[in-house]
């Protein structure tokens, strides 16, 4: 997963996308995760993981930054899928 994200964060600079506040928020956000969820690959990840993650959140920080964290989780599962799904529309060419 951490090198999922490294490629998801290297392509939000590339593009310009993120600025580095930006860049740096949504990579803690990330690798917390993924720390979390252990040394997986992504399409691993359950939903009850992010749900459980989201709720001890909740109890740590402010309802703002727990959704802040969950934005970053999202914007990079949406991003893993459309990757993968590019991938496979390639590889059958």
């Amino acid at each position: 997963m951490k090198r999922d994200i490294e490629g998801y964060l290297a392509g939000k600079r590339k593009l310009n996308i993120h600025s580095k506040a930006t860049e740096r928020v949504t990579r803690a956000a990330l690798l917390e995760f993924a720390g979390r969820v252990g040394d997986i690959e992504t399409d691993q990840v359950s939903v009850n993981a992010a749900g459980s993650h989201y709720a001890r959140l909740q109890s740590l920080v402010a309802k703002t930054t727990a959704q802040i964290h969950m934005r970053a989780l999202r914007a990079f599962f949406n991003w893993d899928v459309k990757e993968r799904i590019m991938l496979r529309v390639f590889l059958q060419k």
